[in-house]
């Protein structure tokens, strides 16, 4: 299930140190590991793909794991104009030589799961989204008004603050200030930073029309939806919006708040691993 060695748009690069390799394909850097059914992950919009390094050897034990940078994240290129999400993980999954994955997705990386089943529902088996909320939907005005915080201090140069209120949002949730797991915090407080630095003059991308939220009705692929027990309640609250919609089911990671696969990875894979086997527990 690997891709073709004469992908077009494909070069190599392999790190000088460790063996991983990474491919890319039209600037989306990817990896492809171990063997099993295809499973694409998708990381969340304050993260990159390193988001799933504490699963990531237990995942290619049992999977054909793939995993890739967004554009406009980690490795991958900047876009140069707008374009669909979930068109780059239809195109990552053909240039990994996969007509057909289990998708799983975090925070942003879900809703691109999400308008990925519905748009191209041949490329889905299944799919689970973690702490995501379908486009489209409403979050509540509280949480609004710290996104609005969060592009003032990033308007006004302060990217440390404005990196730090994130975390308190995202990796922190309804707990203290500085709760969450401290290395999970950290790798986020370095990819979220570099992400605030890099983001702010990039094209927005393209949304179905309409947005996800009024198409929840044409998922046909089982779907898993999971979030943080200290996740956002705007975001909890639109997770049990797409299992209500769609009749799936909606399970709590104890624990963890926005990313709980890297705050809590043995209770995530515990709660995920039978529906992404193929098994709905």
């Amino acid at each position: 299930m690997t891709a073709a060695a004469n992908c077009p748009g494909r070069d190599r690069r392999r790190e000088r140190n460790g063996p991983r390799v990474s491919d890319r394909i039209d600037g989306i850097a990817y990896e492809v590991a171990g063997e099993g059914p295809a499973l694409l992950l998708i990381h969340a919009g304050i993260a990159d793909r390193r988001m799933w390094d504490p699963i990531w050897e237990r995942l290619t034990g049992r999977f054909t794991a793939i995993r890739y940078d967004q554009r406009g994240f980690g490795e991958s290129d900047d876009p140069t104009a707008t374009w669909w999400l979930h068109e780059d993980a239809a195109a990552v999954l053909g240039a990994a030589g996969v007509d057909r994955a289990i998708v799983l997705g975090a925070s942003m990386g879900g809703s691109v799961a999400l308008d990925l089943a519905i748009d191209r529902a041949e490329l889905v088996e299944r799919l689970a989204t973690v702490g995501s909320t379908p486009d489209g939907f409403d979050h509540d005005p509280a949480l609004l008004a710290r996104f609005e915080e969060v592009d003032s201090l990033v308007d006004a140069g302060d990217i440390d603050t404005a990196n730090e209120l994130e975390l308190q949002i995202w990796m922190d949730g309804t707990r203290a200030p500085g709760a969450a797991e401290p290395a999970a915090r950290a790798l986020i407080s370095e990819t979220n930073r570099a992400l605030l630095e890099r983001q702010p003059d990039l094209p927005e991308p393209r949304d179905l029309e309409p947005p996800s939220l009024f198409q929840l009705g044409r998922l046909t692929a089982p779907l898993l939806v999971a979030a943080g027990e200290y996740d956002q309640p705007s975001t909890r609250r639109g997770s049990e919006l797409i299992a209500d919609r769609t009749g799936s089911r909606f399970v709590e990671i104890p624990g963890a708040a926005h990313l709980p696969s890297l705050e809590r990875p043995d209770a995530f894979l515990d709660a995920v691993l039978p529906f992404l086997g193929g098994q709905i527990a």
